[in-house]
C-alpha cells in the first residue's frame, strides 16, 4: 500500500508537470501525449502477444505515430483552437456562426487526417505481415491494427480537444480529471459498500456500488467544473443553469465509459492470463492502468464539447 501511494503522488506530480504548463507551452502536453500513447502500445501488444506469437511491436510503436495527424489542421491554419477567441467584435451579427464553422472545420480536418493514417497503415502492415509470415498471421495482423486503433484514437481525441477545440486545455484537463475522480469514488464507495457484482466475469471485485458512486462523483466534479471553471470568455456565452445542467449529465457519461474502459481493459488482462499491463508504476501496474479509463473519456468529452458550441 505505501508502494502504491508514493507511486501514486509521483505519477500525479510528473503529469501535472506535463500537463499543466502546457497552455503556455504547447509542446509539453504534445511531448506527454506521444509518450502515453507509445508506452501504451508496448504494454498492450506485450500482453496481447501473449495468444498471438506474431504480432509485430514494431509496427504498432509506428502506427502510434498517427496520433501526430490532427496536428496537421493547426499546421495548415497556423492557429491554435484551445486559443481561439473571437477576432470579430460581439456585435458582429455573424460572428457565432463564423466560430462555429471554424472550429467544425478544424474538428473535421483532424478527424479525416486520423482516419487516412490508420486505414493506410492498417492496409500497409496487414500486407507485410501476410507477405513475410504467410496467411497464417492473418489475426495476428488484424490484431495488431486493433492495438493501434485502441490506443491510437482515444489520445488522439485528446489532442482534438487541445488544440481545436476552443478552451480545449480545460476540456482536455475535464477529460483526465473525470476519469480518475471516477475511478477513486468507485473504489472507496465499492470498499464500504460493495455487495452486489456487476461484471463478475470480467472483473470479481467491481461492484454496483462502487460503479453508482463513481457516477455520482463525477456528476458531482464536473457540475463544480463547468458551473466555475468553464466560466472564460468563449465562442458561445451559457447560463449557469445550462451549464451545471451540462456537469451533470457530460459527468454520468464521462464517468460510465470510463468505467467501460476498465472492463475493456480487464478483459483483455484476464483473456492473456496477465495481472497488469506491465510494471511501469510499481503498485498500479502499467501506464495502461492507470489510462485505461482516460482512453474511453476523451472521445466522450470530444462529443461533448462539439455539443456545446454547435448545438
Amino acid at each position: 500500500m505505501k508502494t502504491r501511494i508514493i507511486t501514486g503522488i509521483i505519477f500525479t506530480i510528473a503529469v501535472a508537470g506535463f500537463v499543466l504548463p502546457g497552455y503556455i507551452i504547447p509542446q509539453l502536453p504534445l511531448m506527454f501525449f506521444f509518450i502515453v500513447a507509445a508506452i501504451c502500445i508496448i504494454e498492450v501488444s506485450t500482453i496481447v502477444k501473449i495468444k498471438l506469437n506474431h504480432l509485430n511491436q514494431a509496427l504498432c510503436v509506428i502506427g502510434s505515430l498517427a496520433v501526430f495527424t490532427p496536428l496537421v489542421s493547426v499546421l495548415l491554419h497556423g492557429d491554435l483552437g484551445w486559443r481561439m477567441i473571437s477576432d470579430y467584435s460581439i456585435a458582429e451579427p455573424n460572428r457565432l456562426i463564423v466560430e462555429r464553422s471554424i472550429l467544425l472545420r478544424y474538428v473535421t480536418e483532424s478527424i479525416t487526417f486520423l482516419f487516412v493514417f490508420l486505414v493506410v497503415f492498417a492496409y500497409v502492415s496487414i500486407f507485410y505481415m501476410i507477405i513475410s509470415k504467410g496467411p497464417t498471421v492473418l489475426l495476428d495482423s488484424f490484431s495488431m491494427s486493433i492495438v493501434v486503433v485502441y490506443v491510437v484514437i482515444p489520445v488522439a481525441c485528446g489532442l482534438i480537444l487541445l488544440y481545436s477545440i476552443p478552451n480545449g486545455f480545460l476540456w482536455m484537463l475535464a477529460a483526465m480529471i473525470t476519469a480518475w475522480v471516477s475511478d477513486v469514488f468507485a473504489y472507496f464507495a465499492g470498499v464500504t459498500l460493495g455487495k452486489h457484482k456487476i461484471v463478475p466475469l470480467i472483473s470479481p471485485k467491481k461492484t454496483w456500488e462502487g460503479s453508482i458512486g463513481g457516477i455520482l462523483g463525477s456528476m458531482f466534479i464536473m457540475t463544480i467544473w463547468f458551473s466555475l471553471i468553464m466560466n472564460r470568455p468563449d465562442i458561445v456565452e451559457k447560463t449557469i443553469v445550462y451549464r451545471i445542467s451540462f456537469g451533470v449529465v457530460i459527468g454520468l457519461l464521462s464517468s460510465a465509459f470510463s468505467q467501460f474502459g476498465d472492463w475493456f481493459a480487464s478483459s483483455i488482462k484476464r483473456w492473456t492470463g496477465s495481472k497488469d499491463f506491465g510494471k511501469f508504476l510499481p503498485g498500479h501496474g502499467g501506464l495502461m492502468d492507470r489510462f485505461d479509463g482516460v482512453f474511453f473519456t476523451f472521445p466522450i468529452m470530444l462529443i461533448g464539447a462539439m455539443f456545446y458550441y454547435l448545438v
